[in-house]
């Protein structure tokens, strides 16, 4: 058997031809040179390193530099080599002769070419988009095969560590990013006090990764069923709302309906804050969604009248959601229940 056919025999069933043209490139030139475990798992760093844009350690991403010199310049030699010729422009047929005399004819619009060009470069740009596209459902797959005993984080770090695509998180004036090899997953701007971010973040997109449907990559953006990164937690959260409903009914005290609520993955929390004198206003949020708000009077502040209070609320929440009427909404001071 020939290297070629060795080599051809490595490739992925999700790798397009422009990806497989590069990795098939590094595996040839040191095909003889070092082990075949070795050089399969350093030609995918080089894929995750080049068209993903995975960062590793310092002696990995050396290592990737040092193997990798000139890989990209002779795939892209040989892509231009196989691609095929353009074919010759069909000859303009004859025009026939006027019945009746008629003004000149208009001239041909030349845009046939530059058709031709722009499909070109949307082959092109969508060859990593389709990588990575793949990349998303693989990652969909290893969550699903994950440990349902494990946390969201440990399930995300599982499955994100099995599809070499690590995970990044960003916060930066008060939004919250969520990357996966450098594409966009979630965006959200988390305005409720004392919420734990991180978790809310992880939570939100590992539920939508199992439960938001397809998948699709456009411009290093994540959409699932056509909803961007901006919209995943709203629709998480909607979700969720949607299963606890038969959970949510009855639960009638503060740690009923917590508990119902995590059962869906959601978490149930309070915030008071001191209005003038003693009265005071109670927040229930529902992670980053505000769900109901009240202000006492001194009188209500007080520990059994603040917690017969705070369980009348959430009765209120109970009745929404089981009744199946709430919804998510956006408002300029961030998600409410109504």
């Amino acid at each position: 058997m020939s290297i070629e056919e060795e080599v051809d025999k490595e490739r992925k069933h999700y790798e397009c031809d422009r990806v497989w043209l590069i990795r098939r490139t590094f595996l040839r030139k040191y095909w003889n040179e070092m082990p075949r475990d070795r050089l399969l798992c350093l030609s995918q760093l080089f894929i995750n390193v080049n068209m993903i844009g995975c960062v590793y350690s310092d002696a990995v991403m050396k290592k990737v530099r040092t193997y990798g010199a000139g890989i990209m310049e002779e795939a892209n030699r040989l892509f231009e080599e196989e691609k095929p010729a353009p074919a010759p422009a069909p000859a303009p047929a004859p025009t026939p002769a006027p019945s009746k005399p008629t003004t000149a004819a208009e001239p041909q619009r030349p845009i046939a070419h530059a058709h031709h060009r722009h499909n070109a470069n949307n082959v092109r740009m969508s060859s990593e988009e389709l990588y990575m596209q793949d990349k998303m459902k693989q990652i969909r797959i290893f969550l699903l095969q994950a440990d349902y005993r494990a946390s969201a984080m440990e399930m995300l770090n599982h499955a994100t560590g099995r599809a070499r695509s690590p995970w990044t998180q960003n916060i930066s004036d008060g939004v919250m990013r969520l990357s996966i090899a450098n594409v966009l997953v979630m965006q959200h701007k988390f305005t409720q006090p004392n919420v734990d971010i991180l978790e809310s973040t992880v939570n939100a997109v590992v539920e939508t990764f199992l439960h938001g449907g397809d998948v699709t990559i456009k411009g290093r953006m994540v959409y699932f069923n056509g909803a961007g990164p901006q919209d995943l937690y709203c629709n998480f959260l909607k979700r969720c709302l949607k299963k606890a409903e038969k959970l949510a009914s009855g639960a009638r005290s503060y740690k009923a309906l917590n508990l119902a609520l995590e059962k869906v993955n959601l978490s149930l929390s309070q915030h008071c804050t001191h209005l003038q004198g003693w009265s005071q206003k109670v927040d229930l949020r529902i992670g980053d969604l505000l769900a109901i708000s009240r202000v006492l009077s001194k009188g209500d502040c007080v520990r059994p009248k603040l917690d017969r209070a705070i369980d009348d609320m959430c009765a209120r929440i109970s009745d929404m959601i089981a009744g199946g009427s709430c919804d998510v909404v956006k408002s300029a001071t961030g998600l409410e229940l109504r």
